[in-house]
């Protein structure tokens, strides 16, 4: 990716930190620019597994903890995410608009 492109990532629950960490810091030092959609409950299976009250839903950075079996167990091989289309759009319009203007600055 050129720099000033647009770098877009998925956020299922429980993973905001990892995502910061591993993607989005190390995508702006390369000059990119980073749009993060974090899901709604909705959008993951945990919500219809555990619950909407449960910990693991309501508070994922409580259940994990410092423990990262508890992230690696549930949040990333049992979370399945399923998109909120209509949410998704904006998301995605938000991406290109950035992408847009980069390319109408740099011209």
């Amino acid at each position: 990716m050129r720099p000033g492109a647009v770098f877009m990532q998925i956020v299922p629950l429980g993973t905001n930190w990892p995502a910061k960490v591993c993607y989005e810091s190390p995508v702006r030092a390369m000059g990119l620019q980073y749009i993060d959609y974090r899901i709604d409950v909705e959008e993951s299976s945990l919500v219809h597994k555990y619950g909407k009250d449960d910990i693991v839903v309501k508070d994922p950075a409580a259940k994990i903890g410092s423990n990262w079996d508890n992230l690696m167990k549930i949040y990333l091989k049992e979370q399945d995410v399923k998109l909120n289309l209509n949410r998704f759009t904006w998301f995605l319009k938000s991406a290109y608009g950035k992408a847009k203007r980069f390319m109408e600055k740099e011209g």
